[in-house]
C-alpha cells in the first residue's frame, strides 16, 4: 500500500513543470536549472539544498523515479526517493561525489518529508514612513539582519492560490539553516559511490 510519501511524490509528478517553465526559471534560480537540467535519466527532479564548507559549496539534488511495483489500482504508480551530492569548488561545473538511494536509505525519506513541511519566509519591509500615507498600508518588520550566505533551498512549489513556482530561499541562521544541518546528519551515512538504479 502506497505511503503518504509515495502518496506525494506521485502528486508532485502530476503537477511537475514542462522544461520550458525551468528554463524560465533558469536566471532567477540557478541551483534549480541545473540540478533539472543534469537530472539522471527517467528522474524526476524535486529540487534540493546547499551549504557553505570548507572545501566549497556542497550541494544536494533530490530526484525521484516511477516504480510500477508500488500501486494499488494498476493505475497510479509509486516513486522511489534517491539524492545526488556535489561540490561546487566555484571552478567550473559541481563535481559528482555521492548518491544515496531511498529503498536502502529510510532517512532520505524523512528528510524529504520534512523538506515539503518547510515554509517560506515571509517578506519584511521596514518602516518607509513615520505614519501611513492616506490610502495605504504600511508594511514593516523588524530590521533585516544581514548575514553571510551559507544554506539555500530549492524546489517546486505552490503559490497560496495553488499555482505552481519554483521558491528558493536563503538564509545562514533559523529554520533553512536547522533544516540543511537536519538533512546533512541523517543522509550522512547514505551516501555511496553508485547512482541508484532504475526500478
Amino acid at each position: 500500500m502506497p505511503s503518504k510519501l509515495t502518496n506525494l511524490l506521485v502528486a508532485i509528478a502530476l503537477i511537475w513543470p514542462g522544461p520550458a517553465m525551468a528554463q524560465r526559471h533558469a536566471d532567477v534560480h540557478p541551483r534549480y536549472d541545473h540540478g533539472y537540467g543534469t537530472a539522471p535519466r527517467g528522474a524526476l527532479y524535486l529540487g534540493g539544498y546547499s551549504r557553505d564548507s570548507e572545501d566549497g559549496q556542497i550541494i544536494v539534488d533530490f530526484y525521484s523515479r516511477q516504480d510500477r511495483s508500488l500501486t494499488n489500482d494498476g493505475i497510479r504508480f509509486g516513486a522511489i526517493p534517491f539524492a545526488r551530492r556535489s561540490l561546487d569548488t566555484g571552478a567550473g561545473v559541481p563535481a559528482v561525489l555521492a548518491w544515496a538511494d531511498g529503498r536502502t536509505c529510510g532517512s532520505l525519506n524523512g528528510v524529504l518529508m520534512e523538506y515539503s513541511r518547510l515554509v517560506a519566509p515571509a517578506f519584511q519591509v521596514p518602516f518607509l514612513y513615520q505614519a501611513p500615507p492616506a490610502g495605504s498600508q504600511a508594511l514593516g518588520g523588524p530590521p533585516t539582519r544581514m548575514h553571510p550566505i551559507d544554506s539555500s533551498v530549492w524546489g517546486l512549489a505552490r503559490q497560496p492560490d495553488g499555482a505552481p513556482s519554483v521558491l528558493t530561499f536563503t538564509g545562514s541562521d533559523g529554520l533553512i539553516d536547522r533544516w540543511t544541518t537536519f538533512a546533512e546528519a541523517q543522509l550522512d551515512k547514505c551516501w555511496g559511490a553508485q547512482e541508484p538504479p532504475a526500478a
